[in-house]
């Protein structure tokens, strides 16, 4: 067996279509569709614009109390991570504090968003 690579990652939320709305307008994911998923509805969205196998999330509505990660299970490599984080915060989303750090391969720079549950997702650039 060999792993092709991560085919999608899988979040709870507790309204659908307002996680739906932060995520495609606020991050620019796109949005299959809203569909039944046994008892529950969930979303399916891609970070790629037209490619339905590429970075995928999966957004799960449950009944449930949702109870968000310390930290992020995830990033999201983005461009322009600068003036998004200013945009974002310009427009009293809940982000971190931008972060600069180097490694042996890259530069980073970074901040971590949360969604309406209180996911916190990281989004990077190098």
């Amino acid at each position: 067996m060999t792993v092709n690579f991560l085919a999608g990652v899988f979040l709870p939320v507790s309204n659908l279509e307002r996680s739906v709305d932060f995520y495609t307008k606020e991050l620019g994911l796109r949005c299959r569709g809203i569909e039944r998923w046994g008892e529950s509805r969930a979303a399916t969205l891609f970070t790629h614009p037209d490619k339905d196998d590429y970075g995928m999330l999966c957004l799960e509505e449950t009944a449930g109390k949702i109870v968000p990660a310390p930290k992020p299970f995830f990033n999201l490599n983005v461009s322009g991570v600068e003036a998004l984080h200013k945009s974002l915060h310009n427009r009293f989303i809940r982000v971190s504090d931008l972060e600069v750090w180097d490694s042996p391969w890259n530069t980073h720079m970074m901040f971590d968003v949360y969604d309406p549950d209180g996911h916190p997702i990281n989004l990077i650039e190098w």
